[in-house]
């Protein structure tokens, strides 16, 4: 359920302000989208209070099932990806040189990857399951 928080001017509601809970990103941060509703002036306090509740409600479903939406095209743009490209083209341009490394660690992973890329060149990230990542390790020694 959204949370519903008034704004207030002078004493009076003037506005509704929606915040929804959209879940945690990889690094568990809180994802969350809020929006603003005014008040139309013809309403009391009391069905104003029940028309933002409602609207508010509205406005959740359509959040969420956008948000899904974006989740779902971008789980399926990744699903196409090698691990190679993976690797090369998202991975390490967003993640690793994203300006939060040290250079050493940039040097460490890329190290690891001349190791690792190998041995998972052409296969799609949605084909390494535990047991090809144990294959790896037991294959590699």
């Amino acid at each position: 359920m959204a949370m519903v928080r008034e704004n207030l001017k002078d004493g009076k509601v003037v506005s509704y302000k929606f915040t929804v809970f959209l879940g945690r990103d990889e690094n568990c941060k809180k994802l969350s989208k809020c929006m603003t509703w005014r008040v139309p002036e013809e309403l009391t306090a009391t069905k104003a209070k029940k028309a933002a509740q409602l609207e508010a409600d509205i406005w959740e479903r359509e959040a969420k099932q956008a948000f899904l939406h974006e989740q779902d095209e971008a789980n399926k743009q990744i699903e196409n990806y090698t691990f190679n490209e993976f690797i090369n083209n998202v991975w390490i341009p967003l993640c690793v040189r994203d300006g939060s490394h040290l250079p050493s660690t940039i040097a460490f992973y890329e190290y690891v990857l001349k190791i690792i890329q190998p041995y998972f060149d052409g296969t799609l990230l949605n084909e390494i399951v535990g047991i090809k990542v144990n294959g790896y390790f037991v294959f590699s020694n």
